[in-house]
């Protein structure tokens, strides 16, 4: 839901005054009423229901307002780029005017945004505007009445044009990058002039081009594109056009119906992706229905089938990971979404489902399978709240239609609800677990969703200790559910417990689920309820040891011939030394500063380039010693303290003493810490502890795009607030010097930028790939940030080259060689680097051993009016790429220059009907004898409209109006003799011509109706283009029992043609 910012902003703006009045509240509620609904991730959801909260009383304090302005921070640090600042400002505005006031302190505060944030506006119209009247208004530094009267009015007036500006533009992106816009059109469809808008300009788009006699460019596709999905989300009952019909009112008053649904058509062809290439010209309506994910009238069906899922695979209880869950069903049903129609059968609930053909493409395909989740995840939240009766209010049109159509469906099962296993039973063990019980030890399995891609018999559970096998499951319990199977296994008694454990779940030789080195242990340690005690953790109080040998500190209660199990009382801090493995009972672990820290943040001195952590509030010193030592000094920024002056406590471990000493730093800046023992006169230093402590640091960064990015940093290292705009290739980490107790440091602070590079060149944006050409055998690759800790190397073909590698932490960024990837440069055309946390991908960069044309990206398109080609070329890696154009007889006709990527080559003189190869190579770096590598070739046939004049084309089918049941359906019919003639040219795209069948015993004309007027009504789609044909102005009419054209314009009783396709491959 891109508009979250929005109440954010609205929250910032109410607060402009320090003030918040009942009016401000009010707007605050009727926005999260709105929207509530239509939140899908979790970030979202939770800010939303604090929101809720806050409002319950309708009354919001002081400290709630400090609540959600930080939740807001915390929220906009994870999700800021350029485009959510507009949608901050415009809810700030709202928040400013909905109390029908803008005070003085409101403007300063307002300004003061604007000069922090301006950067983001440039290129917003309407935003920037803004920003100059109130710099006009506060250029004499006063604040007049009248002043703030005119703000008022006219934020009032900018504030429903900016956030519909602001909302189309953020649309047409989506649609030029071929994104599926479904979910984002949602929360206009409450905003019947927001879509009037939208269906208005996209009808003068079609008649402007209408009125051009071309139907190769509309200047702006995109807001056509977004309408037509409005109206399949709204309208589409499965009869489209009719309803195209009715919204384009006007357009179709003054053009034909062919000419208009021909262009349409042509417009859609563009936007065209993956499967949908591969659909015939009459359901070429499925790219929008797509984008409509389930369009209106389908919405219950849908809703039924998410409470199908909702019931059986999450067994009545929300789970935390939704996305990956109706992943997991989405991909199981990938083969059932390949079958034809407009429903799906699943064994599993015995139910037919009806789901229409384009939403079943949409989840088979893998690209476009995340809309479809994200509004199963919307639905699902509504369905969970109605079945455990909390309070639910829908305001979306869309989505209450399809709310209360389901409800209508409900039956006396929602009753069962309580018989399935709660949330926190089935779902919260992703990983299996130790649990004593009884003195036995077992490990809890975890809760196994496997796809139904396995075998379901061939499914078994193994448990290991090293290579020797001490368990085995060949008949878990398992139940079908949608996508797959659930695999449910009870507790595990492990009568060896200690050692090198593993978990697997298998189907016959393949391992679905491996537990590796998560369950080895040397000493287990379990609390009073028998749930282990993790190491390094904090806890106190009585414990459970399971350990195999002897212990001198511990007095086993139970012995068998596995292991001893020994009960001990622990206070946190306490450690024991068992079997070799240190177990500390707190996650203090070494000595040394502990409080609230910045992580990774630090301040590293010029000098010594000594790095020195920050933290935002210091509360404990910890030291050891032997237990001998009697008395110690401490040494605070200078000054001498003894160790009685401060609260402490002692914890003894083998006779080592560990100190816990409180602390209280209120100053800002860098301190020292030296501890001194004090034993037989003599002063002997033991520990020095340096660190930083910044209590008002506040770091805001803002991605403004790919190569830029705003930071703002406030801290009390250094009097002024630091601002700056950013380039990326010009970035370093030295960015922020300050100068604290005469001393010069960096201040390095692990921004949230997506950047890396090789080790000795400059910073370059995560989704720019990398380049084998600038790799060398002695590479070290950087990535910024500290969320990945390895790294895994894949093939392009899928399968992991090479073991996982672990980087190197260089403070704000990790490292890692990567010469080794020059050894995969002539196997694969690319390597993926995929980036790992704890096991799990968080960030990916390719790195290309060979230019691969991206071929959605790359356009071939043909004036049929003023007979030009252009090419437009794109592609990954960074040869040098051009192409060459070859006639039939395989001469070279063109040959481009080295094409810059994305750079437009324009071609004239060009021949009709005849086959042009177009090949795009690599040029061979260097003096080599080798051929320039082709990377893709394209076979083209360009149609000139004036060129089709002495030819004749098989009319391949005609489309025409039947009455069913009540209403006009448009039916197709195929024809196999008849053909058209182009006789002469009467406009840009009007001609004259004849029509005559053809058959084995010759050609013959159809007299009584020729000649005829040729429209043309396409572009040529799938090697096919639509006319319109017309005798005096009066339509054709159409022969069932001949397969032609009849050869009379007198039949009552006969069918109109509406419009007829033309096979270019079949020219005389």
């Amino acid at each position: 839901m891109r508009n979250i910012n929005e109440l954010i902003g609205i929250i910032k703006g109410i607060n402009f005054d320090g003030i918040i009045n009942e009016k401000e509240v009010v707007r605050l509620q009727s926005w999260v009423d709105k929207n509530r609904n239509l939140a899908y991730e979790v970030q979202q959801v939770e800010l939303i229901k604090l929101v809720d909260e806050v409002l319950e009383d309708s009354f919001i304090t002081d400290e709630e307002r400090d609540l959600m302005l930080r939740s807001s921070e915390r929220f906009l640090k994870k999700t800021m780029d350029n485009s959510t600042r507009i949608y901050e400002l415009n809810g700030i505005i709202e928040g400013i005017i909905c109390d029908g006031e803008v005070n003085e302190q409101e403007v300063y505060r307002l300004k003061a945004w604007m000069d922090a944030y301006g950067n983001c506006i440039k290129g917003y119209k309407s935003s920037e505007s803004l920003c100059n009247i109130i710099k006009a208004i506060l250029a004499d530094g006063i604040v007049t009445k009248a002043e703030q009267e005119q703000l008022l009015q006219m934020l009032s007036v900018k504030i429903s044009s900016s956030q519909f500006e602001t909302k189309l533009e953020y649309l047409r992106k989506l649609v030029k990058s071929r994104n599926n816009i479904g979910i984002d059109l949602i929360d206009i469809l409450d905003n019947k002039g927001a879509m009037d808008e939208i269906h208005r300009l996209a009808e003068a788009q079609l008649k402007n081009t209408l009125n051009s006699y071309t139907v190769s460019f509309v200047s702006d596709s995109e807001i056509v594109f977004i309408s037509l999905v409005l109206i399949a989300m709204l309208k589409y009952d499965g009869n489209y056009y009719d309803n195209v019909q009715t919204t384009y009112t006007t357009l179709y008053r003054l053009y034909p119906e062919q000419k208009i649904e021909g262009l349409i058509r042509t417009i859609l062809n563009r936007y065209r992706t993956g499967e949908e290439t591969r659909t015939s010209r009459s359901r070429i309506i499925n790219v929008v229905l797509a984008n409509a994910i389930v369009p209106s009238h389908f919405l219950t069906p849908f809703f039924e089938f998410i409470y199908d899922i909702y019931k059986l695979n999450f067994e009545y209880a929300l789970v935390e990971d939704l996305y990956g869950e109706f992943k997991f069903v989405y991909e199981g049903l990938q083969s059932h979404m390949l079958s034809d129609g407009d429903d799906i059968q699943l064994n599993v609930t015995k139910k037919t489902y009806k789901l229409i053909r384009s939403t079943k493409r949409l989840i088979a395909n893998d690209r476009d399978m995340e809309s479809a989740i994200r509004l199963s995840m919307i639905i699902v939240r509504l369905i969970d709240k109605k079945i455990w009766n909390k309070e639910i209010k829908i305001n979306n049109p869309y989505l209450k239609a399809g709310y209360e159509g389901w409800l209508a469906t409900l039956k006396a099962d929602i009753s069962d609800k309580k018989h399935g296993r709660m949330l926190s039973d089935i779902h919260s063990r992703w990983e299996p677990k130790y649990l004593l019980n009884n003195n036995e030890i077992h490990i809890v399995p975890p809760i196994h969703k496997v796809k139904a891609e396995y075998n379901y018999r061939d499914i078994k559970v193994v448990v290991l200790n090293g290579k020797k096998e001490i368990y085995v499951n060949a008949e878990p319990d398992i139940r079908e559910i949608i996508g797959g199977y659930q695999i449910s296994i009870s507790q595990i008694n492990i009568e060896e417990p200690l050692g090198r454990i593993s978990y697997k779940l298998m189907a016959g030789k393949d391992v679905i689920y491996d537990s590796k080195d998560k369950l080895y242990r040397n000493v287990i340690v379990f609390d009073t309820n028998g749930n282990e005690i993790q190491n390094n953790s904090d806890y106190s109080g009585t414990s459970v040891f399971c350990y195999k040998n002897e212990h001198k500190k511990l007095k086993a209660f139970y012995n068998c011939s596995y292991y001893k199990l020994a009960s001990q009382n622990v206070r946190l801090g306490s450690a024991y030394v068992i079997e070799d493995t240190i177990f500390n009972f707190s996650s203090l672990i070494k000595p040394g500063i502990f409080g609230e820290e910045y992580s990774n943040h630090y301040l590293v001195e010029v000098k010594s380039e000594k790095k020195i952590l920050v933290y935002k509030h210091v509360k404990f010193l910890v030291f050891e010693s032997e237990n001998t030592s009697l008395s110690f000094e401490i040494v605070l920024d200078g000054k001498s303290y003894g160790l009685s002056k401060f609260n402490y406590t002692i914890t003894e471990r083998e006779g080592v003493n560990k100190y816990v000493v409180d602390l209280e730093i209120n100053e800002s800046g860098i301190h020292s810490i030296c501890v001194y023992q004090l034993a037989n006169g003599k002063k002997v230093k033991l520990w020095l502890f340096d660190f930083a402590l910044d209590k008002a640091l506040e770091v805001d960064e803002l991605k403004l795009d790919d190569e830029r990015y705003m930071v703002s940093v406030k801290t009390d290292m250094c009097a002024a607030v630091i601002n700056a705009e950013i380039n990326v290739s010009d970035f370093s980490e030295d960015l922020i010097k300050i100068e604290c107790n005469q001393g010069e440091y960096i201040y390095c602070i692990p921004f949230n930028f997506e950047i890396y590079r090789i080790e000795g060149s400059s910073w370059k944006p995560m989704n720019q790939a990398l380049w084998i050409g600038d790799i060398t055998q002695e590479s070290i690759f950087n990535i910024y940030g500290t969320e990945v800790n390895k790294l895994q190397v894949y093939a392009s073909t899928g399968e992991p080259l090479d073991e996982v590698i672990k980087l190197k932490s260089k403070g704000v960024y990790q490292q890692v060689p990567i010469g080794f990837i020059m050894s995969y440069k002539s196997s694969y055309d690319y390597i993926r680097l995929i980036f790992l946390l704890d096991g799990i991908e968080k960030k990916e960069i390719l790195c290309y051993n060979r230019c691969i044309l991206d071929e959605s990206e790359t356009d071939i398109i043909f004036d049929s009016v003023n007979k030009i080609l252009d090419v437009s070329t794109s592609y990954y890696g960074q040869g040098q790429v051009f192409f060459s154009m070859y006639n039939t007889l395989g001469e070279q006709v063109y040959k481009s220059d080295i094409i810059e990527n994305g750079r437009t080559e324009r071609i004239v003189g060009l021949r009709s009907f005849e086959k042009y190869s177009i090949c795009f190579y690599e040029k061979v770096k260097g003096i080599s004898l080798k051929k320039d590598r082709l990377m893709q070739q394209y076979e083209k046939v360009f149609y000139a409209w004036e060129d089709f004049i002495g030819h004749s084309f098989k009319i391949r089918e005609v489309y025409f109006d039947q009455f069913v049941k009540g209403k006009f359906l448009r039916r197709n019919h195929y024809f196999n003799t008849t053909y058209v003639r182009f006789i002469s040219k009467k406009d840009e795209d009007l001609y004259m011509g004849d029509v005559f069948v053809k058959t084995g015993k010759g050609k013959y004309l159809l007299y009584c109706i020729n000649p005829v007027s040729i429209e043309i009504c396409s572009e040529v789609l799938d090697e096919t283009i639509e006319l319109s044909m017309t005798k005096d102005g009066d339509g054709l009419f159409l022969d069932f029992e001949k397969h032609e054209i009849k050869n009379t314009l007198y039949d009552d009783s006969a069918t109109d043609i509406f419009s007829y396709i033309i096979d270019m491959n079949e020219v005389e």
